[in-house]
């Protein structure tokens, strides 16, 4: 947000002052020691607001040089997954190691992780065959959106997707 310069300022106080002169007239009458009562709880009304909204902006969060898990402070991150289920665990801007997902997915959802959770996209098949598309390929089968999967990144960014059950299925086709 821009700072207006203080002759902005100074001019449009002289712009109001006329109307706030005429409310105060107009609430109090010639009651001078009510109207400037009045005006100073609303200053410092205003004050307090100016001084909380300072107070905020130096408690938010700022940035991380490394991003960490929010629940353990794990610098491995877990999968990213569908913003469905991400919102019934977590908080949208926190990051969740693995653990702390599958921790809060039985204690929140009453179940385990399923691959369908898995949002397919480059986060998840980084480091394969170590990657976290892997690993769910490796406990749960191979998934039924195989096709998304494979247009995930560049042509030729990933390895392609090897499943030697499902090579062998294409092959005999």
């Amino acid at each position: 947000m821009r700072r207006k310069p203080n002759t902005e300022i100074a001019a449009k106080a002289e712009e109001l002052a006329p109307k706030i002169r005429a409310v105060l007239k107009q609430k109090f009458g010639d009651d001078d020691a009510a109207a400037r009562a009045y005006l100073e709880a609303g200053l410092a009304a205003a004050r307090r607001k100016v001084e909380r909204e300072m107070e905020a902006r130096q408690h938010r969060r700022k940035p991380r040089k490394r991003q960490c898990c929010d629940g353990c402070g794990s610098p491995e991150l877990g999968p990213v997954l569908h913003d469905d289920v991400w919102k019934a665990i977590a908080e949208p801007r926190e990051a969740l190691c693995f653990n702390c997902i599958l921790g809060r997915m039985v204690q929140r959802l009453n179940r385990m992780p399923r691959f369908d959770d898995l949002r397919p996209c480059r986060w998840n098949l980084l480091h394969q065959p170590y990657s976290w598309f892997d690993l769910f390929v490796e406990k749960l089968g191979e998934p039924d959106n195989i096709a998304e999967w494979r247009s995930v990144g560049e042509p030729g960014e990933f390895a392609p997707l090897n499943f030697p059950h499902h090579q062998n299925k294409e092959n005999h086709t």
